[in-house]
Protein backbone atom coordinates (compact mmCIF):
# COMPACT_ATOMS: atom_id res chain seq x y z
CA UNK A 1 0.00 0.00 0.00
CA UNK A 2 1.11 3.36 -0.91
CA UNK A 3 1.43 6.18 1.77
CA UNK A 4 1.32 10.09 0.73
CA UNK A 5 3.19 12.06 3.68
CA UNK A 6 2.65 15.79 3.08
CA UNK A 7 4.85 18.17 5.24
CA UNK A 8 2.40 20.66 7.71
CA UNK A 9 3.37 23.61 9.39
CA UNK A 10 3.80 22.33 13.44
CA UNK A 11 5.30 24.25 16.31
CA UNK A 12 7.06 23.18 18.76
CA UNK A 13 9.34 24.23 22.00
CA UNK A 14 12.51 24.66 23.04
CA UNK A 15 13.28 21.82 26.26
CA UNK A 16 17.23 21.88 26.00
CA UNK A 17 20.20 23.42 24.38
CA UNK A 18 23.38 21.77 24.37
CA UNK A 19 26.18 22.92 21.94
CA UNK A 20 25.46 20.64 18.82
CA UNK A 21 22.16 20.07 19.76
CA UNK A 22 19.04 21.82 20.54
CA UNK A 23 15.90 19.98 21.95
CA UNK A 24 12.39 20.20 20.60
CA UNK A 25 8.65 18.80 22.16
CA UNK A 26 6.48 19.30 19.32
CA UNK A 27 3.02 20.85 20.60
CA UNK A 28 0.53 18.26 21.14
CA UNK A 29 2.52 15.80 22.57
CA UNK A 30 3.67 14.37 18.88
CA UNK A 31 6.61 14.06 19.57
CA UNK A 32 10.39 15.20 20.18
CA UNK A 33 13.09 16.39 17.45
CA UNK A 34 16.73 16.85 18.30
CA UNK A 35 18.92 18.81 15.92
CA UNK A 36 21.35 21.25 15.33
CA UNK A 37 20.95 25.00 16.09
CA UNK A 38 22.50 25.75 12.75
CA UNK A 39 19.07 24.69 11.49
CA UNK A 40 16.94 27.10 13.52
CA UNK A 41 16.98 30.78 12.69
CA UNK A 42 15.98 33.25 15.95
CA UNK A 43 16.08 37.37 16.11
CA UNK A 44 17.51 36.63 19.79
CA UNK A 45 19.63 34.08 21.07
CA UNK A 46 18.10 30.53 21.65
CA UNK A 47 16.47 30.02 24.74
CA UNK A 48 14.57 27.39 26.69
CA UNK A 49 10.77 27.43 26.21
CA UNK A 50 11.01 29.38 22.70
CA UNK A 51 8.36 28.75 20.21
CA UNK A 52 9.28 27.46 17.03
CA UNK A 53 7.53 26.63 13.67
CA UNK A 54 8.42 24.39 10.87
CA UNK A 55 7.42 22.18 8.44
CA UNK A 56 7.39 18.44 9.69
CA UNK A 57 5.69 15.17 8.19
CA UNK A 58 4.53 11.67 9.25
CA UNK A 59 7.39 8.92 8.90
CA UNK A 60 7.40 6.68 6.52
CA UNK A 61 9.60 3.12 6.30
CA UNK A 62 11.00 2.88 3.03
CA UNK A 63 13.85 0.39 1.20
CA UNK A 64 15.21 3.48 -1.23
CA UNK A 65 17.22 6.28 -0.58
CA UNK A 66 17.64 8.98 -2.58
CA UNK A 67 20.46 11.86 -2.74
CA UNK A 68 19.21 14.33 -0.12
CA UNK A 69 19.97 18.41 -1.00
CA UNK A 70 20.36 20.02 2.45
CA UNK A 71 19.84 23.35 0.49
CA UNK A 72 16.26 23.85 1.89
CA UNK A 73 16.99 22.86 5.65
CA UNK A 74 19.34 25.68 5.58
CA UNK A 75 16.95 28.08 4.02
CA UNK A 76 15.83 30.86 6.67
CA UNK A 77 12.35 30.52 5.63
CA UNK A 78 10.54 27.34 6.04
CA UNK A 79 11.16 24.84 2.98
CA UNK A 80 9.99 21.37 3.84
CA UNK A 81 13.61 19.11 2.77
CA UNK A 82 12.89 15.43 2.78
CA UNK A 83 15.39 13.44 4.79
CA UNK A 84 16.19 9.84 5.80
CA UNK A 85 16.37 8.35 9.25
CA UNK A 86 17.65 5.04 10.71
CA UNK A 87 14.93 3.57 13.35
CA UNK A 88 17.41 2.99 16.62
CA UNK A 89 14.14 2.06 19.14
CA UNK A 90 11.29 0.79 18.81
CA UNK A 91 9.25 0.18 21.09
CA UNK A 92 5.22 -0.16 22.87
CA UNK A 93 4.59 3.43 21.85
CA UNK A 94 6.95 5.10 19.78
CA UNK A 95 9.98 5.20 17.77
CA UNK A 96 13.21 7.11 18.08
CA UNK A 97 15.32 7.70 14.42
CA UNK A 98 19.02 9.16 13.48
CA UNK A 99 18.81 11.45 11.02
CA UNK A 100 21.51 10.62 8.62
CA UNK A 101 24.68 12.81 8.18
CA UNK A 102 24.11 13.53 11.67
CA UNK A 103 21.24 16.47 11.57
CA UNK A 104 19.67 15.02 14.84
CA UNK A 105 17.02 12.83 15.91
CA UNK A 106 13.32 12.32 15.75
CA UNK A 107 11.30 10.33 18.15
CA UNK A 108 7.73 9.89 17.60
CA UNK A 109 4.44 7.95 18.61
CA UNK A 110 3.51 4.97 16.27
CA UNK A 111 0.45 6.83 15.08
CA UNK A 112 3.28 8.62 12.76
CA UNK A 113 4.72 5.89 11.04
CA UNK A 114 3.42 4.29 7.71
CA UNK A 115 4.53 0.66 7.29
CA UNK A 116 3.35 -2.39 6.05
CA UNK A 117 5.99 -4.24 7.61
CA UNK A 118 6.82 -4.54 11.64
CA UNK A 119 8.57 -2.25 12.76
CA UNK A 120 12.16 -2.78 13.51
CA UNK A 121 15.70 -1.33 14.35
CA UNK A 122 17.33 -0.77 11.48
CA UNK A 123 14.99 0.21 9.40
CA UNK A 124 15.09 3.35 6.92
CA UNK A 125 12.12 6.31 7.29
CA UNK A 126 11.83 9.22 4.98
CA UNK A 127 10.10 12.45 6.21
CA UNK A 128 9.82 16.09 5.84
CA UNK A 129 11.20 19.07 8.22
CA UNK A 130 12.70 22.25 7.13
CA UNK A 131 14.66 24.81 8.58
CA UNK A 132 12.76 26.02 11.93
CA UNK A 133 11.93 29.98 13.02
CA UNK A 134 11.85 31.32 16.51
CA UNK A 135 8.59 32.86 16.70
CA UNK A 136 9.13 36.30 17.74
CA UNK A 137 8.87 36.73 21.56
CA UNK A 138 6.50 39.05 23.52
CA UNK A 139 7.36 42.10 24.71
CA UNK A 140 7.91 42.37 28.52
Amino acid sequence: MEYSIRPVLMGGQIKEITRHQVKIHLHGRLGVITISPRFISSEHPLAVGCSLSFYFSYLRITDEIFAVDLNGLQREEPYPTMLYATVTEVNDTAIKASVLQGIGTVAVPLRFVFTDVPLAVGQTVEFYLSHMQAKPQAAE
